[in-house]
């Protein structure tokens, strides 16, 4: 495992070389709440330690770096199509993008309960993709760039009412597109803060309320915690907020009003405070 960098909460590439041994087959970057990782760096050194790269999708569909998209700079693309994510099937459902033929003919295999011809059977699993998941995504699919740059929107609303707010808002480098799965803030008082707005109706939740490196029965345990201590503060002070809002607008006066008072803004105030909370509301409602 290896530290994230505390302001994309990505992998923090400076830290990827040291963590690699002799046992390291492949490096996988997550792209996090829908921002690509360090791609060409990460691709760098993969090459250097002649590594594999798999890419962690799960949330980041249509997510672009600067000068590359996902999928350009590894072995494998891994994609989650659960109905929460940005390109959601009808309930569970995931696929895996690879240009390399062999690997492909390996991953048709452990989905099929590692068989490619009836009852000649390896390793594998009953991981097949049901046709009405498919279809769900094939008509979806056509839309899934519109809807990101719809999330990009209202992230930007988020961001202008946020401004002034004692939090930190999501970072973008300068020429990636963010496709917001969540939109996650951090605050220093994380429990106090979603127990204002629990109280005022507008439900906040912590995304991962524990590290991954300190959950009971990971590998590494708890004595190697020191070097994640990072990812140990994103715990404590995450809060997320999902951007994906529909007929945001339709929200009354009663909305902006608790907009204001969680921003700490007088009810009725002008600004782009009010149409904040007004996104909260409509997206829970919807």
């Amino acid at each position: 495992m290896v530290g994230c960098d505390p302001r994309t909460r990505n992998i923090d590439v400076t830290k990827i070389e040291a963590a690699i041994t002799s046992k390291t087959r492949a490096i996988v970057p997550v792209h996090l709440y829908g921002l690509t990782a360090n791609m060409p760096e990460v691709a760098r050194i993969a090459k250097a330690h002649n590594l594999f790269v798999v890419e962690d999708c799960a949330q980041g569909i249509g997510a672009k770096g600067d000068r590359f998209a996902v999928g350009e700079l590894s072995d494998a693309v891994c994609l989650s199509f659960i109905i929460q994510k940005n390109l959601g099937c009808f309930g569970d459902g995931g696929a895996v993008a690879t240009n390399n033929k062999d690997l492909a003919a390996d991953i048709r295999k452990l989905r099929n309960h590692g068989s490619v011809k009836r009852s000649h059977h390896s390793i594998g699993y009953n991981s097949r993709l049901d046709d009405i998941h498919a279809a769900v995504l094939r008509v979806k699919l056509k839309r899934v760039d519109e809807w990101s740059e719809r999330r990009r929107k209202i992230a930007k609303l988020y961001d202008q009412g946020l401004a002034d707010a004692s939090m930190t808002l999501p970072f973008t480098p300068p020429g990636y597109e963010h496709v917001y799965h969540p939109y996650v803030v951090d605050s220093d008082e994380r429990d106090a803060l979603q127990a204002y707005l629990q109280s005022t109706g507008i439900t906040a939740l912590t995304h991962y309320p524990i590290a991954i490196h300190q959950q009971k029965g990971f590998p590494l345990g708890t004595s190697r915690a020191g070097r994640f201590s990072a990812g140990r503060g994103e715990v404590r002070r995450q809060r997320f907020v999902a951007p994906y809002v529909s007929r945001a607008h339709q929200s009354g006066s009663r909305a902006r009003d608790r907009s204001s008072l969680a921003l700490g803004r007088e009810p009725g105030g002008a600004g782009p405070g009010g149409v904040i909370t007004a996104l909260l509301i409509a997206w829970q409602s919807h």
